[in-house]
């Protein structure tokens, strides 16, 4: 596909010095796809007028972006608007992903702009050129493994979920609100947010949003959880440090108690009956699941009391 060609020429302008040349010409053939409204299968204003039944029209470029149920609701977004894209589906899923599309253009014609400007020597610029990279690579990941049962997944067939934590005033006990938000996909009826009990930090709220969504998991009968988080200390504690905390009776190496002990308990007790996978995303950079699950978590930390 084209969308995976391009990804593999940015890790040869990255990394293995391919010509940049090769990288402009597949962003302009990738911008070809949008830009082309005499092709058929894409709409053009007049092909709105006898559109059937439960229709679905994505609006990528047009004064709101969004899904709209009507021609007519459509129209108001993009007529008379300069370089609109839009396009008429039989299901919402598909409409969503010719947005998501969109944007992954957008953020390859900035790769584009930056390798020009960015010397060998950048490593600051090099990092933002990599972050948009992760962005288009999100939207390929999202874009071609949903499935009918509407989760996403992952390469070897592993459910994805997005979890986060959030804490207002963080290490400010008489102050701090913390809250845990799971993000499956969009709509989904299992996204969930709330506010953590106990003592209120940003890393309880980290742990308590993976222990609902293996709970979510394990009610809708998976078998195979894919958790990607941006909290580095909960992959840790799961993959490197919980093995020597059971052995040493639920102590650190120096003999203190590990801190959550009751959170950290119910999570390795769940781990036991399904199999999870961690996956690093970084925070706060355009990961689309990452962005949801944590506002959600700030909305369940604004419930708390």
């Amino acid at each position: 596909m084209l969308q995976t060609s391009l990804s593999s020429l940015f890790r040869r302008v990255l990394w293995q010095g391919a010509k940049f040349s090769d990288l402009t010409r597949s962003a302009i053939a990738f911008q070809g796809k949008f830009s082309d409204f005499r092709r058929p299968g894409f709409c053009r204003l007049d092909s709105f007028a006898m559109a059937p039944r439960f229709s679905f029209y994505a609006v990528a470029n047009g004064r709101n972006t969004g899904i709209y149920s009507s021609w007519d609701e459509c129209k108001k977004q993009v007529d008379g608007y300069a370089n609109a894209k839009f396009k008429k589906f039989g299901t919402k899923m598909e409409a969503l992903g010719f947005i998501r599309e969109h944007d992954q253009l957008k953020v390859c014609t900035k790769v584009i702009l930056k390798k020009k400007q960015v010397q060998k020597n950048d490593k600051k610029e090099k990092k933002k050129i990599q972050v948009m990279l992760l962005k288009v690579e999100e939207s390929e990941r999202r874009t071609s493994t949903k499935s009918e049962d509407g989760y996403e997944r992952n390469t070897a067939g592993f459910v994805v979920v997005y979890t986060d934590g959030a804490c207002s005033n963080n290490h400010k006990r008489s102050k701090a609100l913390a809250g845990y938000g799971v993000f499956w996909n969009d709509d989904h009826p299992d996204n969930e947010s709330g506010p953590i009990t106990g003592e209120q930090t940003n890393n309880r709220g980290e742990v308590t949003a993976v222990i609902r969504a293996i709970e979510i998991a394990m009610k809708n009968g998976l078998d195979a959880l894919c958790v990607r988080t941006d909290s580095q200390f909960l992959i840790d504690s799961m993959t490197k440090w919980v093995k020597g905390w059971r052995k040493n009776g639920w102590k650190t190496g120096s003999g203190e108690p590990v801190k959550n002990i009751e959170l950290m308990k119910r999570l390795d007790e769940l781990t036991q009956s399904i199999r999870v996978v961690y996956e690093k995303v970084p925070a706060h950079s355009g990961v689309y699941g990452n962005e949801m699950a944590d506002r959600l978590a700030v909305q369940g930390a604004e419930r708390a009391n």
